[in-house]
């Protein structure tokens, strides 16, 4: 599978007790951590919008979403950091989209998405839980 962005909207689960079993709930079945590790993708950046997507459990870092997006080929990520208000995402990705069509770079549009939504939704559990996870812009 190769694409440019690869963005999926779930809910994001963790799992305690086996990692490897945490994923993305989503319309069919649970996409879990491991199904991800055998993935084969070639995308420039992907987005987990979901709860909890960047986090990880302590001593798990290294069967996180993250880890598993990047190992299946992902080159940046942009993931949360705890659970998001719907309404208050949508309109931060609609900023960030916005931001990235007009020819800003990944991290410029993150920065751009985020103070402008600031400034609209004012608590910082809205509009904080992106991060940016990964390598930026292929080299040239």
């Amino acid at each position: 599978r190769s694409c440019r962005h690869l963005h999926l909207a779930t809910h994001g689960l963790l799992d305690g007790e086996e990692p490897l079993l945490g994923g993305l709930a989503c319309s069919d079945g649970l996409v879990t951590v491991g199904d991800v590790f055998g993935w084969s993708l070639e995308a420039q950046l992907t987005v987990l919008s979901a709860c909890n997507t960047g986090r990880f459990l302590d001593g798990q870092e290294y069967v996180a979403l993250t880890r598993a997006f990047q190992c299946a080929g992902s080159r940046t990520l942009m993931v949360t950091l705890w659970p998001i208000a719907d309404e208050a995402t949508a309109r931060w990705m609609e900023l960030f989209y916005q931001a990235l069509s007009r020819g800003k770079s990944l991290s410029e549009a993150h920065q751009a998405a985020t103070l402008k939504a600031r400034d609209e939704l004012r608590d910082p559990y809205l509009w904080a839980p992106f991060v940016l996870w990964g390598y930026g812009r292929p080299p040239a």
